[in-house]
């Protein structure tokens, strides 16, 4: 099971899985991981010794994936009026 934990404080915790042996579930996560680093998040591989470090490419290794996000791109609702 591929783990990627998205922690944002203006999303909160959000936790996506995938199965790596559900055909076309690597290309997904890759692809969703992209489009977060384009978001201005920083991503972390949490290795299986517990540590951590700074990536900028989807590390299938990586035992999880942290994606934080301090300041983020976002485009806000319209507001009716």
């Amino acid at each position: 099971m591929i783990t990627v934990k998205i922690t944002s404080p203006y999303s909160g915790h959000d936790v996506k899985e995938w199965n790596p042996d559900e055909p076309g579930a690597m290309e997904r996560v890759r692809e969703f991981f992209e489009e977060k680093l384009k978001a201005g998040f920083l991503a972390f591989a949490i290795l299986k010794d517990g540590k951590g470090k700074l990536i900028t490419k989807f590390d299938e290794a990586a035992e999880r994936i942290v994606l934080l996000a301090d300041h983020i791109k976002m485009v806000q609702p319209a507001r009716g009026g």
